[in-house]
């Protein structure tokens, strides 16, 4: 995923989060409004997912502290690492 060039992104308002950003473009980037790649992960410990049955999966996810992909994605677009235009095609994954 493309990441927002951190001198020339500019705040906008969202439906995902309180705040986004969009890119601009700047010498720093080429005019792009991009500047480098970052990832999209979904993070839980295997180790521990055996003592969990299909049934209690939500419990899994909140006591070990599991980070989906779209919690991942919405910590990304508000802190302003990608683009609300690239996260709303990438939620179209989500489904």
């Amino acid at each position: 995923v493309s990441k927002l060039c951190d001198n020339c992104k500019i705040e906008v308002s969202s439906s995902f989060t309180e705040k986004a950003y969009q890119e601009k473009g700047c010498s720093c980037c080429s005019y792009l409004g991009f500047n480098g790649r970052t990832v999209l992960t979904e993070i839980f410990d295997l180790t521990e997912i055996r003592a969990y049955s299909e049934t209690n999966l939500f419990d899994f996810r909140t006591k070990l502290n599991y980070i989906s992909f779209e919690d991942d994605l919405k910590n990304k677009l508000a802190n302003g690492v990608i683009s609300e235009k690239e996260s709303v095609e990438l939620s179209k994954y989500l489904n």
